[in-house]
């Protein structure tokens, strides 16, 4: 059950104490009321890569060295595709790791000083967005 975006690395510290406080449990109850009295049994949290196009990176490095990151919050979706595409090329099929590979990767507009206030910024237009 999502709800507490994570920014930085040191967010992650936050998310026990906003885990201890209920504020999970009453983000989810306000969701599914069914589930206002259930225990939080266990609190999880990440850090989602963010990709400037939303298509989820897949490379070959370097011989034998391969990437695939990006998802843009669509791991859970995306990742066992990702790890087939990997898969083929290493068994010797390299072509759907060719097709991604030839999908252009631009440079964030604005460069490293710009990145994380619009990371932000984009980050709590969608948040609000999904939340009306």
């Amino acid at each position: 059950m999502g709800g507490f975006h994570l920014r930085r690395r040191r967010d992650l510290r936050q998310l026990r104490p906003w885990c201890r406080r209920r504020a999970g449990a009453q983000h989810l109850a306000r969701i599914y009321p069914q589930f206002a009295d259930a225990p939080v049994r266990l609190c999880l949290g990440r850090h989602a890569g963010h990709h400037a196009r939303g298509v989820c990176y897949i490379r070959r490095v370097r011989p034998g060295v391969y990437a695939a990151a990006g998802y843009s919050g669509q791991g859970v979706a995306i990742a066992p595709f990702a790890g087939k595409v990997l898969a083929e090329a290493i068994a010797g099929d390299p072509a759907r790791l060719d097709s991604f590979a030839a999908l252009p990767v631009s440079t964030f507009p604005g460069g490293p000083l710009l990145r994380f206030p619009a990371l932000v910024a984009a980050m709590s237009w969608y948040r609000l967005r999904d939340s009306l």
